[in-house]
C-alpha cells in the first residue's frame, strides 16, 4: 500500500511565500522576550531566504551594488582584525550578536528580493500594503496608549520610521497611478506610521522621496501627500514636540561633552596598554581581571558586584533615587 502523495508547491506560490516572509519579518516579535524583536525577525528573514533558494531567479542584484558591498565588507573585516577585539567586532556581542553573520543575512535578504520579485510585481505592493496597515494600526494604538514615540511592533521608533518610510515610497507610485484600494490604504497607513515614529530623518526622507517620485507625474496628489504627512506629524504630540522644539537636539549636543563619571574595565589581554585612568580625571575606579596599579584610583575585581555597587551608590546616590530621577 502506497503512502500519501505529496503535492509539490508551485513555483509562483513559493515566490509569494518567500516575499511574504521577507515583507512580514520587521513586524515579528516575541511578547515578553528578553530581546523580543531582532532574533525573531532574523529567523523569519532566514526562512524567506531559504524559500527563495527553491525557485528559479527572476533577477539578480545590480553588479555595482555587489561590488560596493564586497568592498565595504573587506574594509569592515580588515578594521575588525586590526582592532583589539576582532572576534567581538566580527561576530557581535551578547545578546544580539549583530556582526558578520547578521550582516550576511541582510545581504541574503537583498539577494532573495532580487530573486523573487519582478520590477513590476503587483504582489509586492499588496504585501507591503498589508504589512503597512498592520504597522499603522499598531502605531495608532501605541500613540493613543500614551507611549510617546511609537516603536510599536519594531521595538524602536527610529526603526519604525525607516521601515514605514521605505514602504511608503514603494507604494507611492502604484497608489497614485493605479489608485488600487489596498495600495492607497497601505500608503496612508505607512505615512501614519512615519508620523507616529517621531523620527525627523524618516519624515524628511519620506517627503523628499515623494517629491522625487511624483513631482513630474502627479503634482496635485504629491502636494496632498506631503501636506497629509505634515498634518499627521503635527497631530501626534510627541512628534510635534520634536519638530517644533529643540530639547532633544540640545540634549544630544549636551551629552557629548558631558562630564560623566566612568569605571574603567580592563582585561588581561590589554594589560600592556595605557590606562585610561592615567589621563582621564573622570575615571573614578578600575575593574580588572588581573592585578594592576590604579595610580590612586580604587581597583576592583570584575566579580566584586557589592563593591562596585557601593561605589556607584556613593557617587550617584541610592538606586531608588536614581529611579525617581529617571
Amino acid at each position: 500500500m502506497s503512502g500519501p502523495t505529496t503535492v509539490p508547491v508551485s513555483v509562483p506560490r513559493r515566490r509569494r511565500l518567500a516575499l511574504a516572509l521577507l515583507v512580514a519579518a520587521p513586524l515579528v516579535a516575541v511578547p515578553g522576550g528578553f530581546s523580543g524583536h531582532v532574533p525573531a525577525q532574523l529567523l523569519v528573514v532566514a526562512l524567506g531566504c531559504l524559500v527563495a533558494v527553491t525557485v528559479p531567479p527572476l533577477g539578480t542584484l545590480p553588479r555595482p551594488l555587489v561590488v560596493v558591498g564586497a568592498a565595504w565588507l573587506a574594509v569592515l573585516v580588515l578594521a575588525a582584525l586590526a582592532g583589539d577585539t576582532p572576534v567581538a567586532s566580527l561576530v557581535g556581542r551578547w545578546p544580539r550578536y549583530e556582526g558578520l553573520p547578521v550582516l550576511a543575512l541582510y545581504a541574503a535578504a537583498a539577494w532573495a528580493g532580487a530573486r523573487v520579485v519582478r520590477p513590476d510585481e503587483a504582489w509586492l505592493g499588496r504585501a507591503l500594503a498589508a504589512a503597512s496597515v498592520v504597522l499603522g494600526v499598531a502605531s495608532v494604538v501605541s500613540v493613543l496608549g500614551g507611549e510617546g514615540r511609537s516603536g510599536s511592533l519594531l521595538g524602536n521608533a527610529s526603526d519604525q520610521g525607516a521601515v514605514a518610510m521605505m514602504a511608503a515610497l514603494v507604494l507611492a507610485r502604484p497608489a497614485v497611478r493605479d489608485r488600487a484600494p489596498l495600495e492607497v490604504v497601505g500608503l496612508a497607513a505607512a505615512l501614519t506610521a512615519v508620523a507616529a515614529s517621531g523620527s525627523r530623518a524618516a519624515l524628511v526622507l519620506t517627503a523628499v522621496g515623494l517629491v522625487v517620485l511624483l513631482a513630474r507625474v502627479a503634482v496635485a496628489p504629491l502636494a496632498g501627500l506631503v501636506a497629509g504627512l505634515v498634518g499627521l506629524a503635527l497631530t501626534v504630540p510627541s512628534t510635534r514636540d520634536r519638530l517644533l522644539g529643540s530639547a532633544t537636539a540640545e540634549a544630544r549636543l549636551d551629552q557629548w561633552p558631558a562630564a560623566i563619571p566612568k569605571i574603567e574595565v580592563r582585561r588581561a589581554a590589554v594589560a600592556g596598554e595605557k590606562l585610561l585612568a592615567s589621563t582621564d580625571p573622570l575615571v573614578i575606579a578600575i575593574a580588572a581581571d588581573y592585578e594592576l596599579d590604579g595610580r590612586g584610583k580604587p581597583v576592583f575585581t570584575l566579580d566584586d558586584i557589592s563593591g562596585l555597587a557601593a561605589l556607584i551608590e556613593d557617587h550617584c546616590g541610592p538606586f531608588t533615587q536614581l529611579q525617581q530621577r529617571a
